[in-house]
């Protein structure tokens, strides 16, 4: 699935759990599958309390916004431990920092435990690292601050436990060393301060005093100050008016004629003042019918449909100068779909495993573990894309390991880990995806409870498919990993499990045309061993051979062509099964490359999984959050 550079900071998502489905009947009197949400446990122990679901009801995710409210800059002082200096929130008055020394870590308090975000300079010479989270604080590290200036940090994205997202705001500090009466110039009156306070021990009280933060009071302290006499920081200008930071909360599927929670929020620099505020307009941007809305100036409101069909909605924010806007895409739909069936021939029972927007927002690639259990990606930009588990009986939907933004794909390795593509671009010279390791913790019944994901350090640009090696062979070592980068890098390439040891195996300049989901097999002995690639803009399979030779598998135009090849996966009987993403069928190909149509009636196909206990097929839908199984 490919995330626009434009909505790379925009915020999507809503995480609980699903509890048994349901039946009743619909209008043509055919009975069937209804979601009910029942009391499970997710991250941090918060309960979602029972809320049935039913034809008329709303079953999108509503949030607000996480609220900026202090900031602090912590250094560590040696072994006389770790100090915050409190810092303004007016850009127009920033908080003076007078200590050197050690790397900076510059906290964001909000008004709510927070889990994700991303953190960006954006005035002044410095370097923002990957955030941390913990409680109500995201922490910034910052390198490389060159003294004498001024430095913004922006956040955005910031998303909490709770599932609220849309975070966002920006401290300004200014940095110049020994200016610990902090009046932005450094004077006698500074050194004397420092000087007053030598051989005495770090505290709360004097700790702006130890200017190199080694956690003594020194004479190295005075040295640094009076070296630093006569400078002296610019007097703050009034910042530029910015535009307003809207978002229009997370896409929704709801059933007509029910209403659309919306959960939008917009914030501002206070510019220009007067009239220091926003005014906020929701309209209709696309779609089929009338869309009535509560109240049209609210943030938060509903949303009604005079007929089903795909709709976007404009919140609209203006600050009296300037203007912002965000959409958010609203599927009404008139009924449970029915529409997916087998092929004619084909035998086995297709059924619906889980159906629910709230839980599933995005529900892209699948995977199974070695006892049958079920792994999904949720793919959605903010913290809470990630890995999840869907029970295979109940349709429970349990989180794993959130906090991936953009996870896209995912494969159990040999080792036991849950690796997950992450796959937005490399941008500007930043890493935002790549490929992250997921360690599982299981129960004693051999059920996932939990999982740590780590960023590995492979430099990916748009990651996808990942395919790891099960045995040795002339593609590499049992354990390495091919990975498809899609159109931003196009590369397929090969690295250790630990994400060293890089390898181009299919370079840039092979212009693939869309490299997504990759697969390995031999259709059950018929052919020898080999890589297969989806290329969705090709619309055919690739074969890749271990000398790196390309060959296309077959030839589509026996089903018509292949609209949006994405997922793929051998099936224990020896097909090479692949999700058509725009056409909605699954194809399966032979091993001496003859396509038929599977299954169809399908709607945005991504995942493609067999559950290796029982050879069953699961599908698995994006923009409906449906999974489906064929039980065998």
């Amino acid at each position: 699935m490919r995330i626009l550079l434009g909505s790379l900071f925009a915020l999507c998502g809503f995480i609980a759990n699903a509890a048994p489905l349901a039946s009743i009947s619909n209008s043509a009197g055919n009975s069937v599958p209804v979601l009910q949400t029942g009391t499970h446990t997710v991250i941090q122990t918060i309960q979602v309390g029972p809320r049935p679901v039913a034809f008329g009801q709303f079953i999108g995710p509503t949030a607000v916004a996480p609220v900026l409210v202090g900031g602090v800059l912590r250094k560590t002082h040696g072994s006389a431990g770790t100090f915050d200096l409190p810092l303004s929130l007016a850009s127009s008055d920033p908080t003076t920092e007078p200590r050197a020394g050690p790397p900076h870590t510059l906290v964001f308090v909000f008004d709510n435990a927070v889990t994700g975000g991303i953190a960006v300079v954006t005035e002044g010479i410095a370097t923002a690292g990957v955030p941390t989270f913990g409680g109500t604080e995201m922490r910034v590290p910052l390198t490389g601050v060159a003294d004498q200036q001024y430095v913004t940090v922006t956040v955005s994205s910031v998303s909490t436990a709770d599932g609220r997202t849309g975070g966002s705001g920006s401290i300004r500090v200014g940095f110049l060393s020994g200016d610990v009466n902090q009046n932005r110039v450094v004077t006698l009156a500074d050194l004397g301060l420092v000087n007053a306070q030598v051989a005495q021990f770090v505290t709360a009280s004097n700790y702006l005093k130890d200017v190199n933060a080694s956690g003594t009071l020194s004479l190295a302290d005075k040295g640094m100050t009076n070296a630093r006499l006569t400078t002296l920081l610019p007097v703050p200008s009034a910042p530029a008016n910015q535009p307003p930071q809207v978002s229009a909360g997370a896409d929704q599927t709801i059933l007509f004629p029910a209403s659309a929670n919306l959960g939008g929020t917009a914030s501002d620099d206070g510019l220009p003042n007067p009239p220091a505020a926003l005014a906020l307009t929701w309209s209709k941007a696309a779609g089929p019918g009338t869309v009535s809305f509560a109240d049209s100036s609210a943030a938060t409101t509903t949303a009604t449909f005079g007929i089903a069909g795909n709709y976007v909605l404009r919140l609209t924010a203006t600050d009296g100068a300037l203007t912002n806007s965000a959409d958010v895409a609203i599927v009404v739909d008139s009924d449970v779909p029915l529409g997916p069936k087998l092929a004619d021939g084909i035998p086995g029972v297709l059924e619906l495993v889980v159906f629910d927007p709230v839980k599933l927002p995005r529900i892209d690639g699948l995977g199974f573990d070695r006892f049958g259990n079920l792994f999904g990606v949720l793919e959605v930009v903010s913290a809470a894309g990630g890995v999840v588990t869907i029970d295979k009986a109940t349709g429970g939907v349990l989180p794993i390991a959130l906090g991936i933004p953009g996870a896209c794909r995912l494969d159990v390795h040999p080792n036991g880990d849950v690796y997950v593509s992450s796959e937005l671009p490399i941008y500007l010279g930043i890493q935002f995806g790549g490929l992250y390791r997921t360690a599982i913790t299981y129960d004693a019944t051999n059920k996932p409870v939990s999982g740590v994901a780590t960023k590995l350090a492979t430099v990916l640009d748009g990651p996808e498919g990942i395919q790891p090696l099960r045995e040795d062979s002339a593609y590499g070592s049992a354990g390495m990993m091919f990975i498809a980068e899609d159109d931003y890098g196009g590369r397929i390439v090969r690295v250790m499990p630990d994400g060293s040891g890089l390898v181009e195996w299919v370079p840039a300049s092979a212009n693939l045309e869309k490299p997504e989901g990759l697969a390995f097999g031999d259709f059950n002995g018929a052919q020898s061993p080999a890589l297969y690639a989806a290329l969705k803009a090709g619309g055919r399979i690739l074969r890749i051979g271990s000398d790196g030779s390309l060959s296309t598998l077959g030839d589509p135009s026996g089903v018509g062509g292949i609209d949006g090849p994405d997922n793929i996966n051998f099936g224990p009987d020896g097909y090479l099964y692949v999700g058509e993403k725009y056409g909605g069928r699954i194809i399966r190909i032979a091993g001496d490359g003859t396509h038929s149509v599977y299954a169809t009636g399908f709607d945005n196909i991504e995942g493609v999984a067999f559950d290796p206990t029982t050879g069953d097929l699961y599908i698995a839908e994006i923009e409906k959050s449906r999974v489906w199984r064929v039980r065998h």
